[in-house]
Order: C-alpha cells, then structure tokens, then sequence
C-alpha cells in the first residue's frame, strides 16, 4: 500500500511537471526578443558585480538556446576574466559532465545541436566553484524545473559549487512540484535581481 501511494504521489508531480512545462514553453514564445536580450544584459551586468562570480575560480556555465537567457557573451568575458570556464557535454541518457573551454571560439556542434568545446578537456564536478544552471521555471524555495531528461540533477548532486539559477523575471513562479531527487538552487538571478535561497538542507 506504502509502494503504491509513492507511486500515485509520483506520477501526480510528473503530470503536474509535464503541464508546467507546456506553460513554461507558452510564456517564453511570448518573449519579446528585444526585451530577451536586454535582460539577458542586465542579467550578465548583476553577474559580473557580484561576489559570488568573482570569487570563483572555475565558473561552469552553459550556451544558451534561442529562449534562454543570453549567455554567450558572458563566456567570452570569463575567459578574457581569467575564470577556467567549463561547458556541459551530453556523454550518456541522462547524464553530463564538465568540460573545459581554452578560448571562446572553440567549439564544435555537439549532441542535440548545441555547441560544446572542442578539445574534450574533462573536469571533475568537484573542482567547479561556480554553477549557472539554466531552466524553464524557479520558484522561491529553490526549486527547479527542466526539461525532463535529468543532466542537471545528475550532474549537481556531484558537485559542491554554488547553484546559480539565471532566468527571466517571468521564469518566477509561487511554487513547483518535485521529485526527491530534484536538485534544489542556491540562488535565482534574473533582471530583478538576485534572489538568495534558504540553505538547501532546511526546506
């Protein structure tokens, strides 16, 4: 009975997931994409003032897609910065690691489309610093909301870095369904400002 009712629990958040990220797609189509890119540049501004980036010796940080929030320019300061900068490379079915980026321009088209570093330069999760992760929904306790296939969650329970969520005001939601294994954030950035989280442990 114990089994069952987990099971029940667990298939109401996959639907409520699943519907949330139709909603998701909805709200971002509907982005201007001036507006896109000018958050995108408030975003990157807050980013680089901010103690948390400066900090950081080895800033781990993904392309964006077309809906994301722009950070591609951002890469190419963290390496003029000195940062190691490390981008997500698919390796497996739900699974990713970090490699290393020498110089802003060397890439090649990788899985899915999405461009990954050229030289396969592996760093270990354990040496990131600093982790900007993207998503298509936040809500104020930390909670995540992806695309479904599991890199992210994956890959963050590996790693000690501080979790940066980076998206748009609108991305900000009252509250999301989880899994136990739904990895939770640090802190959320977006054009508003950075919005600190309670420590992990305590929700």
């Amino acid at each position: 009975m114990e089994k069952r009712g987990a099971e029940c629990a667990a298939d109401r958040v996959a639907g409520e997931k699943k519907e949330a990220r139709r909603n998701a797609g909805l709200l971002l189509n509907g982005m201007d994409p001036k507006d896109r890119e000018d958050a995108s540049r408030k975003i990157g501004d807050l980013l680089f003032r901010h103690e948390i980036y400066q900090t950081a010796g080895t800033v781990f940080c993904f392309r964006a897609m077309p809906q994301e929030v722009n950070t591609v320019p951002w890469i190419a300061r963290m390496l003029q910065e000195g940062k190691r900068v490390c981008l997500p490379v698919i390796v497996g079915k739900g699974h990713m690691k970090a490699v290393a980026l020498r110089h802003a321009n060397d890439l090649i088209e990788g899985p899915y489309g999405i461009e990954r570093p050229a030289e396969d330069i592996g760093i270990p999760p354990t040496q990131v610093d600093l982790a900007i992760v993207p998503g298509l929904l936040f809500d104020r306790s930390g909670t995540r909301l992806g695309r479904g296939g599991g890199y992210y969650d994956r890959f963050l329970s590996q790693t000690g870095a501080f979790r940066l969520a980076v998206c748009f005001a609108r991305q900000l939601v009252p509250r999301l369904s989880a899994h136990p294994h739904d990895q939770r954030m640090d802190a959320i950035l977006s054009e508003n400002g950075l919005l600190t989280l309670p420590p992990r442990g305590a929700v």
